[in-house]
């Protein structure tokens, strides 16, 4: 057992052994939340705040700004609603601060007939689950004249026992303790044990809440939301959390798990498990443990057929959706994701909930500003108020009635929220590298050499981007087509695309992306792929758009990511739009599931937007063509 296992069996002790006290006792049911409590109607102000991070003073200034307290830091909103979207801790320094705030204002605003909610944020999940990466050394600090020296001597006697490493000197085994466990360290976690004062308080916090019309959320609403209701993600959020936490405390005291936090507790139970199936320890119960518990040097020494139900146990538990990215803690599609997919799961989640739109946190906007997105359905906060970490900017929200203002602060702006996306590439909107791309000053052309396009280098007002010209006769029209019905499906899958003459040729100029690899060079190099966008539902756009097209040149060479965010993109579509009107074979049809997004977005395809949208690249025959195929796969996947 490592120095960090004896340390942790002794203090994680601390963040659950009242947890039955702490979530059922008196004082709990005081806040046991109903129905009411997390849907709210006609309050007139709300005051909405994103992820503060540790970032104190910028919290203050922007609640003085929206006139929510006094320069005395006391409520001074009468019967407004405060809401934070979580994420109060971590990166930043003062993260003990900001808690202390909001929890004195949560009596002060009930006292004069207003709120202040707390939702839960993905890095108050990490604390209370004993996921530290992201805590900084001052927010150990703030914890520091809590900790008395008989704690950390005992602690620094036990670390020096159980420790591996040799050490030359005092001096030096004081110096890795006090690396791994810095001053305020044990005083931390005794604050965020189940009932220490702010680990009661984080057990607490709802994962999603409603006031008047509006949902909120940490990071978005995602499937699990089109049907549970406020009561059900709540409780099982609450529940899920509560439960990890029993059954994780547990196997760490029979010795099933390590309770070294440095690790993910969810992986070690399924290695432990994985090796006690090896061991025949599962398959013959009760036989095989009761040898295994003979030999006091294995490691599965230990356990008890039990202890495999709640190793089973934890395990699902660890890999809850309400934990983890499908969540409302974590979820981040309706923010990243194309639209086509997301925006029915939005207006599903919505309608289920009686909301008409949402406003989430978690996801830091790129241009530092708030975005309205989805029609004004999502309002997506989060602008690094964390100035030394993100370079951002603090913001808050003022809903009241049917305004919507942002409070920018640094320097001091009030304005509307960007009605937008955020920023397509190169900092700049689709829109605005559409306009670059016709009118901006072509700097360099690197001609094709047996290749369909030359590479362009064009600028305009400071911002230079990369971009490919395919001439006329090597397949511009298809290019322009392929983005104009693009655009008019909405499956952004098109590099922007403008028609262009670039050395006397006529033809498209298409944006390159700087962090752009294909798939037989992600092949090649053995890339693995991850991102926040499934991408099984972006290979289905992909098939679908080929499908639709007739595009037979598809090849690992013109399937294309953004190494950034994993978003797919392709290029090449020479051999496209043909005059066949039959789906053409091949195409793996068998692999395609249409989404609602998908299916709507066909059916709304008819001849007269189709020739407004691709009739200056396409004749009729091939418009018609095209409709044709559509009405084939809406038969074929139907059926």
């Amino acid at each position: 057992m490592g120095a960090n296992q004896v340390l942790w069996k002794r203090f994680f002790s601390l963040l659950t052994a009242a947890l039955v006290v702490s979530l059922c006792g008196p004082a709990a049911r005081a806040n046991t939340a109903t129905h009411s409590d997390w849907a709210w109607h006609n309050v007139e102000r709300i005051i909405v705040i994103p992820d503060i991070h540790g970032a104190h003073p910028a919290f203050v200034e922007l609640l003085k700004s929206t006139g929510i307290i006094t320069d005395g830091l006391t409520w001074a909103g009468g019967t407004a609603h405060l809401v934070s979207l979580g994420d109060i801790l971590d990166r930043g320094p003062q993260s003990r601060d900001a808690m202390d705030l909001l929890m004195r204002l949560q009596r002060e605003a009930r006292a004069a007939g207003g709120r202040v909610h707390v939702v839960a944020g993905n890095h108050e999940l990490m604390n209370l689950t004993g996921d530290l990466r992201y805590v900084a050394r001052e927010e150990f600090a703030a914890f520091a004249a809590d900790e008395t020296g008989a704690m950390r001597d005992s602690a620094y006697r036990e670390f020096l026992a159980d420790s591996e490493e040799t050490f030359v000197s005092d001096e030096a085994s004081r110096q890795r303790f006090d690396e791994r466990y810095p001053r305020g360290y044990f005083a931390h976690r005794q604050a965020f044990s189940t009932d220490g004062t702010y680990g009661a308080w984080l057990l607490s916090l709802p994962a999603v809440i409603t006031v008047n019309d509006v949902a909120f959320a940490h990071g978005g609403l995602p499937p699990m939301m089109t049907t549970m209701s406020l009561d059900q993600v709540n409780h099982m959020y609450r529940h899920t959390v509560k439960r990890y936490l029993e059954l994780w405390q547990e196997l760490v005291s029979v010795g099933a798990l390590p309770d070294d936090q440095s690790q993910d507790a969810g992986a070690l139970a399924k290695s432990v498990m994985q090796n006690a199936q090896l061991s025949g320890c599962v398959q013959e119960r009760m036989e095989a443990c009761e040898q295994l518990q003979e030999q006091s040097d294995s490691e599965l020494a230990a356990l008890h057929p039990d202890t495999f139900a709640k190793l089973e146990e934890f395990i699902e538990l660890s890999d809850a959706a309400v934990l983890n990215d499908d969540g409302p803690l974590w979820y981040r599609r309706a923010v990243l994701c194309r639209p086509v997919l997301e925006r029915p799961v939005l207006d599903a989640a919505l309608a289920n909930l009686g909301a008409r739109k949402a406003v989430v946190g978690h996801t830091t906007s790129p241009d530092k500003r708030v975005h309205s997105m989805h029609d004004g359905q999502l309002i997506t906060l989060d602008t690094g108020m964390l100035v030394s970490y993100y370079s951002g900017r603090p913001a808050a929200l003022v809903l009241q009635g049917d305004s919507e203002i942002v409070h920018y602060l640094s320097p001091s702006e009030q304005v509307s929220p960007e009605r937008s996306r955020y920023p397509h590439a190169y900092g700049l909107s689709r829109g605005a590298l559409e306009q670059l791309l016709s009118s901006g000053t072509i700097e360099t052309v690197h001609k094709a050499n047996g290749v369909a396009a030359s590479q362009v280098q064009i600028s305009h007002n400071g911002v230079t981007v990369q971009a490919q010209h395919f001439a006329q006769a090597r397949g511009g029209a298809q290019e322009l087509a392929a983005y104009a019905l693009d655009r008019l499906l909405g499956f952004e899958l098109v590099p922007v695309t403008v028609a262009r003459e670039v050395d006397d040729r006529n033809g498209a100029l298409q944006l390159r992306y700087t962090d752009a690899i294909s798939e037989a060079q992600r092949s090649q190099q053995g890339i693995g792929i991850s991102g926040w966008c499934p991408m099984e539902q972006q290979l289905q756009l992909m098939y679908a758009f080929d499908l639709l097209i007739a595009n037979t040149g598809r090849s690992v060479d013109n399937v294309n990511f953004r190494q950034r965010t994993w978003e797919l993109f392709q290029t090449s579509h020479r051999r496209a739009f043909t005059n066949g009107r039959k789906l053409p074979r091949g195409l793996r049809a068998e692999a395609i599931t249409l989404t609602p997004g998908m299916r709507n977005a066909l059916l709304d395809l008819n001849e007269d937007n189709l020739q407004e949208a691709l009739g200056q690249w396409l004749n009729r025959k091939a418009i018609r063509a095209l409709l044709s195929r559509r009405n084939a796969m809406l038969k074929l996947f139907a059926e």
